[in-house]
C-alpha cells in the first residue's frame, strides 16, 4: 500500500491535470470559429470553380438549343474572349457569334468540363467537344463525320461571372453560312462584289437606288433601315435557321442587329447608324458591268452620300476610272469583285458565308457550275485549283493558265473568282489559319 505521503503530490497531479484539460477545453472552443473559418481561399476558389461549371453548361445550352438567357448570366457584359491565332474580342456578341459558328457546322452537339484547377480569380478547365458535320455548306458538300475536339480554358472570374477567357487547344474546321437571297432578274453581263462597310455611332447616310440586286448582312452592332417597298429583313431563329422575310413597309423602319440579313431585290432601302457603337455590314451587289446600260458609275449621288449597297458599286467600279466617292462616317474595305458574262439571266441564288481552316482543314473539292467568289480575310489560301484571278477593287479579271493541280496561292487580302470549273480542296499553307468569305451563285 503506497505511502501517505505519496498520495498527496499523485492527487495534486491528478488535479492540475484536470484544470490543464479544461482549460484547453475552453481554449479550443473559443479558438472554434477562428478555426473553422481559417481556409479563407476554399471560399472563393469553390465559388469561381462553380462559376466556371455554370460557364459551360451554358455554352453546351446554346449550342444546343440556341437559348442565350444563361450564356448572358455566366458571362459579364464587357467579357473579353482571346482564342488562340486570333485577335481579341469584346463583349457578349462576339462570344455569342463564335458559338454560333460552331452550331452552324455541327448538329447533335455535346460539351463537357474536367480536370478544373483554381487559382486566385483564374479557373483553368479541360473543355471537350463531340458533334456531327453538317451536311453542306452555301451548296457546297460536305462528309457528316463525327468530330471531337478539346482545349484548354483559362476563365478569369469576377463578381461570379466570367469576364474573361483565354482558349487553346485542338482546332476544327467552322463553316458558316451568313445570308442568302434569290436573284430574280440579273442584269447583262453583270458583275458582282462583295465589301464589308463599318458605320460610325449615330452616322446617317441614306442615298438613291442601286440598279440591281444585292444583301446586307450585320456582322456587328445594329442598324436602321427604312423600307423602300422592296426590301425585306431576315432573322435567325434559335436553332440557326432563318425565319420568313420580313417586308420592310414603305416609310417605316426596322432594326437590323447582328446575324440579321437584309434581302434588296432592287432598290437599296436607307440604312444607317443610330446607336451609340459602331456597326459592320457585309455587303454583295450585282450591278451592271461599267459601260452597260445602266452601269452603277453613272449613278449620282446626294451630299449625305450614297446608301451601303449603292457605296459598293461605288467603291468597287470607281477606283478603275480613278474616282472615288467620299463616305463621311462611313469606311468601306472591298473584298472581292469579279465580271460574270456567263451568269444566265435567272432565276439565281447567291449565298455568302465564312470558312474558318485551322492548319490541316480543307473545304472539299466541288463543282462551280455558277460563279464563286472568294475573298482571304486572314492566312495563305492555296486551293489547288484552276481559276480566274481577280483582286479584290478590280473591273476585270485576269486568267490564270490552266496547271493540273498547280496551286494558287493568295494571301490576306487576296480574292479569286471561280466560275464553271471544278474548285478545291481548298486550304491554308503554313501553321495560320485561313479564313474566307465566300458567295457562291448557282441556279435556283
Amino acid at each position: 500500500m503506497p505511502a501517505e505521503e505519496d498520495l498527496v503530490p499523485r492527487a495534486t497531479v491528478l488535479a492540475a491535470t484536470f484544470c490543464l484539460a479544461v482549460a484547453t477545453a475552453a481554449t479550443l472552443l473559443g479558438l472554434a470559429p477562428l478555426l473553422t473559418s481559417r481556409p479563407v481561399d476554399a471560399g472563393p476558389a469553390t465559388a469561381n470553380t462553380t462559376t466556371a461549371r455554370a460557364f459551360v453548361a451554358a455554352v453546351a445550352e446554346f449550342l444546343q438549343t440556341g437559348d442565350r438567357s444563361a450564356l448572358d448570366t455566366a458571362v459579364a457584359p464587357n467579357f473579353v474572349d482571346h482564342p488562340a491565332s486570333l485577335p481579341p474580342a469584346t463583349g457578349r456578341d462576339a462570344l455569342r457569334r463564335h458559338l454560333s459558328a460552331v452550331r452552324a457546322s455541327f448538329t447533335a452537339l455535346t460539351v463537357t468540363a474536367a480536370d478544373l484547377v483554381a487559382d486566385g480569380d483564374r479557373v483553368a478547365v479541360r473543355v471537350a467537344f463531340h458533334g456531327t458535320r453538317r451536311t453542306a455548306f452555301l451548296g457546297i458538300p460536305l462528309v457528316p463525320e463525327q468530330t471531337s475536339w478539346q482545349g484548354i480554358h483559362v476563365l478569369r472570374i469576377a463578381h461570379g461571372q466570367v469576364a474573361e477567357r483565354w482558349s487553346e487547344g485542338d482546332a476544327v474546321g467552322l463553316f458558316v453560312p451568313l445570308g442568302r437571297t434569290t436573284l430574280a432578274r440579273v442584269p447583262p453581263a453583270p458583275m458582282l462584289a462583295l465589301a464589308r462597310f463599318s458605320y460610325a455611332p449615330a452616322s446617317r447616310r441614306p442615298g438613291p437606288a442601286l440598279p440591281g440586286p444585292g444583301l446586307l448582312v450585320v456582322e456587328a452592332g445594329a442598324l436602321t433601315v427604312r423600307g423602300n417597298g422592296t426590301a425585306s429583313l431576315v432573322r435567325p431563329t434559335p436553332d440557326g435557321t432563318p425565319n420568313a422575310q420580313e417586308l420592310i413597309p414603305p416609310g417605316t423602319e426596322a432594326t437590323a442587329r447582328a446575324g440579321d440579313t437584309i434581302l434588296v431585290p432592287h432598290g437599296a432601302p436607307s440604312v444607317w447608324n443610330d446607336g451609340p457603337l459602331p456597326a459592320v455590314v457585309l455587303g454583295l451587289a450585282v450591278f451592271p458591268a461599267p459601260g452597260s446600260e445602266g452601269c452603277a458609275t453613272t449613278m449620282t449621288t446626294r451630299n449625305e452620300g450614297p446608301t451601303a449597297a449603292g457605296a459598293l458599286a461605288l467603291a468597287l467600279v470607281e477606283p478603275v476610272k480613278k474616282r472615288s466617292t467620299p463616305l463621311p462616317g462611313v469606311t468601306v474595305q472591298p473584298i472581292a469583285a469579279a465580271a460574270a458574262p456567263d451568269l444566265p439571266p435567272g432565276p439565281l441564288t447567291a449565298g455568302v458565308g465564312r470558312a474558318l481552316l485551322p492548319p490541316g482543314a480543307i473545304l472539299p473539292s466541288h463543282s462551280v457550275p455558277g460563279l464563286e467568289l472568294l475573298g482571304v480575310e486572314a492566312g495563305p489560301l492555296d486551293p489547288s485549283v484552276t481559276s480566274t484571278l481577280a483582286g479584290a477593287g478590280s473591273s476585270a479579271a485576269r486568267t490564270r493558265p490552266t496547271v493540273p493541280e498547280s496551286p494558287l496561292v493568295l494571301a490576306a487580302g487576296g480574292a479569286a473568282a471561280l466560275q464553271s470549273t471544278t474548285a478545291g480542296p481548298i486550304r491554308g499553307t503554313g501553321p495560320a489559319p485561313l479564313h474566307l468569305l465566300l458567295v457562291v451563285v448557282a441556279l435556283a
